[in-house]
């Protein structure tokens, strides 16, 4: 927000004349189709096992309402860049919907992109088989900008294309190295960060118990420091699948808990901090501080 307050932005509106009535006709011819074809019902078969007809209906509804969206996406979009001239095209991530979907239509107007890593990687091994990423094996932007060698290997790793891979380091970390040093004491930050939310491909009952029973073991040895100030800083995008006040409620009542509160203050005021796997752990070691991270 700093950095956009200092460039020239501004606000480009659309004005694609196409209504939502002819985006609804769109969807129920396809939805016709669909229902009057047997691909896909060819296609959802396992062990000559066919489930479509357990999915049908989910499908359909999530076909409608997503195909709702991207029909005025694709119409908006086109319809700027028709307008506008744009030498590049900047993002975070290249896998979601709404970018993927900006992103390969920029390619019909030879528009060059560059995806910007934002965080960490790495291959996740979990009961005897190895994750991989499918964004990095798909990835669509002329160009990805990676922190350096460790994550450049890991995108090689994971089947990036080697041709579109560029080191360039990662400038939101140099104020790090020159932020103030904090002369407070007595507290100790956890973070949850990598919890899996919802969202994650890697959920399961089992994997949601063992999360909780974590978070709960190193809450009740935390009890234990009275002399500490505890403070709980939740993910941004962190929901309720695991209930993280219901549990410091119980063990540690006073801990201050958080979700938008600036990490870089969190870590400087601390003595020590206790993190999953995440781009935090990276911020506390640039600020010298000792890190306790959380193996899952």
């Amino acid at each position: 927000l700093n950095l956009s307050k200092k460039l020239p932005f501004r606000r480009i509106k659309s004005s694609s004349n196409n209504s939502q009535k002819q985006y609804e006709q769109t969807v129920e011819k396809i939805l016709q189709f669909i229902q009057n074809s047997d691909i896909f019902r060819q296609k959802f078969v396992i062990d000559s096992i066919n489930f479509w007809d357990l999915i049908e209906n989910d499908f359909i509804t999530f076909f409608k309402s997503r195909f709702l969206e991207l029909f005025p996406l694709i119409s908006n979009t086109l319809d700027i860049f028709e307008k506008e001239n744009f030498d590049l095209i900047l993002c975070w991530d290249d896998s979601q919907f709404f970018e993927r979907t900006i992103l390969s239509l920029s390619k019909l107007h030879d528009i060059p992109s560059l995806q910007l890593q934002h965080g960490i990687m790495s291959h996740v091994n979990h009961e005897n088989r190895i994750w991989f990423s499918l964004a990095l094996r798909d990835i669509i932007t002329d160009k990805y900008a990676l922190y350096g060698n460790t994550t450049h290997k890991t995108s090689l790793d994971n089947g990036a294309d080697k041709e579109k891979l560029v080191i360039t380091g990662c400038p939101r970390y140099d104020e790090l190295f020159n932020y103030p040093k904090s002369n407070k004491k007595n507290q100790i930050l956890f973070l949850t960060s990598g919890i899996p939310n919802s969202y994650s491909y890697f959920n399961s009952v089992d994997m949601i118990l063992h999360y909780e029973e974590l978070v709960t073991a190193i809450f009740k040895k935390l009890h234990t420091f009275t002399d500490k100030n505890i403070v709980i800083k939740r993910h941004p995008s962190q929901d309720e699948i695991i209930d993280i006040k219901q549990i410091a409620s119980e063990f540690l009542p006073n801990a201050k808990i958080t979700s938008n509160a600036n990490t870089y203050e969190l870590i400087s005021n601390s003595d020590v901090i206790i993190s999953p796997p995440s781009t935090a752990v990276t911020e506390a070691i640039a600020l010298d501080k000792p890190v306790l991270l959380i193996k899952y």
